[in-house]
């Protein structure tokens, strides 16, 4: 593994850091992945440690923290990996530079990506595949435009080798998702009809604030969220399976350890002699500086990648209840790509994948929106038993259709006879299964 610093602009002493972890086995690594955490405001480690890296923390007996690898359960199993702080300002990257808009980071990715190759030639060949979490909705897609328009100035030496990208979890379009977190819940059992009353004042506000007053949206619709967990409980939205708080490691941990002058000066942040830097696990500047990015409905970059010829694959968690199923699946259907007349989509197939010892199992539901051409491709997957964040609950099915998207640009059965449906033993009517007695 490789990391550091670097070097953006000088003006604004502007330095993006980058943790890049090598596949150790070379006949996977066929592409690269560039991923993003999401936020906005997050650092990189989080899904380093917390989501589908190689790294893991422990607590040892005296409660001190350590490190230790965890590569087979990652995703540097299938691809090479970089994992970023970005925008500008979070975790260990440094700006003067207040980053408020889409274009500002996006165009911060490219002249790194730019300046990454410079430092590892080796990858400007691969074929990239930019993915990312949950805000990631909006950085991926802006991030491959920012890339399409470099390539069309740039020459053949200079292009970035764009292949696919990968939306997880993705806040993309503001209104339509946040619309939905009241079907989401009520459905999941997680609230109550006798709460519609007031959820819907508050859903209203949230709205109106969206199309009327930005600068107050962001907290006007989080008092949405605020209502659905004083009344669940104390269950988290983002998995409804857990309590707040209770399956992430604790940022004290993350801030302690990033913290430490030795930990700094072996990820090369700082040097012998250099001061610490300061380091928070999530930029709550950041957060509020971007928060009108924030209101955008991105689906129109989802569009134009799509038809550029960049595979795309999206998928959610069953049990997200923030930026899940439903929501996704009505911003997608907004897409001109997905109600083009021309165009072509297979029936809904299961999504089979197979465990490290080799075992058969289902991940979730897959569906593939194609045009005759069969060159522009756009994957929509649902995974099954999964909360917001997919690599920290259902990595080996987020780990199998990554490799899918390495390997063959597309999501494979994985099923023994290549059917994708469901397994014998299941009923596949109702009146089979009254039939059965069960």
């Amino acid at each position: 593994m490789y990391a550091g610093m670097v070097d953006l602009d000088v003006k604004t002493e502007s330095s993006m850091f980058y943790w890049y972890f090598v596949a150790p086995k070379p006949d996977y690594s066929k592409r690269l992945v560039l991923w993003f955490t999401g936020g906005p405001g997050d650092a990189g480690q989080e899904s380093i440690f917390d989501e589908n890296g190689p790294l893991k923390f422990r607590t040892r007996e005296d409660n001190t923290t350590e490190v230790y690898s965890d590569i087979e359960n990652s995703f540097v199993a299938v691809a090479d990996v970089i994992y970023v702080d970005q925008p500008l300002g979070v975790g260990y990257s440094t700006t003067h530079e207040n980053v408020t808009e889409g274009e500002q980071y996006a165009d911060a990715i490219v002249e790194f990506l730019l300046k990454f190759y410079e430092i590892h030639p080796d990858q400007r060949l691969q074929e990239l595949i930019v993915a990312g979490n949950s805000y990631a909705g909006h950085y991926v897609p802006r991030t491959a435009k920012a890339i399409l328009d470099h390539n069309k100035k740039a020459n053949d030496n200079n292009k970035i080798n764009l292949k696919a990208i990968i939306a997880e979890g993705g806040y993309v379009d503001p209104i339509t998702q946040r619309l939905s977190i009241k079907d989401l819940n009520i459905g999941a059992g997680l609230a109550t009809l006798d709460i519609l009353s007031e959820y819907e004042i508050l859903e209203q506000k949230c709205e109106q604030s969206l199309y009327l007053s930005p600068d107050s949206a962001f907290s006007d619709c989080k008092a949405m969220n605020r209502l659905m967990f004083d009344t669940n409980g104390g269950w988290d939205i983002m998995d409804i399976r857990y309590p707040l708080f209770t399956y992430l490691s604790p940022e004290k941990v993350y801030e302690s350890y990033f913290k430490s002058e030795t930990v700094q000066k072996q990820l090369h942040v700082i040097s012998e002699g250099e001061e610490t830097i300061p380091y928070t696990l999530v930029n709550d500047t950041i957060y509020h500086n971007i928060r009108f990015d924030g209101l955008k409905d991105y689906t129109k970059y989802y569009d134009e990648i799509v038809t550029s010829g960049v595979f795309t694959l999206v998928h959610t968690a069953s049990f997200d209840g923030l930026d899940g199923t439903l929501g996704t699946q009505r911003w997608m259907n907004n897409l001109n790509f997905t109600n083009h007349k021309m165009m072509d989509y297979n029936e809904k197939s299961i999504y089979y994948y197979k465990t490290n010892e080799g075992e058969e199992k289902v991940g979730g539901s897959f569906k593939l929106f194609e045009d005759e051409s069969k060159r522009h491709k756009l994957f929509y997957a649902s995974v099954y038993n999964a909360g917001h964040q997919i690599g920290n609950s259902q990595l080996t099915v987020s780990k199998s259709m990554l490799y899918d998207m390495v390997a063959y640009s597309a999501l494979q059965c994985h099923q023994t006879d290549g059917n994708c449906k469901p397994p014998q033993n299941m009923c596949s009517h109702m009146n089979e299964c009254s039939n059965q007695g069960t």
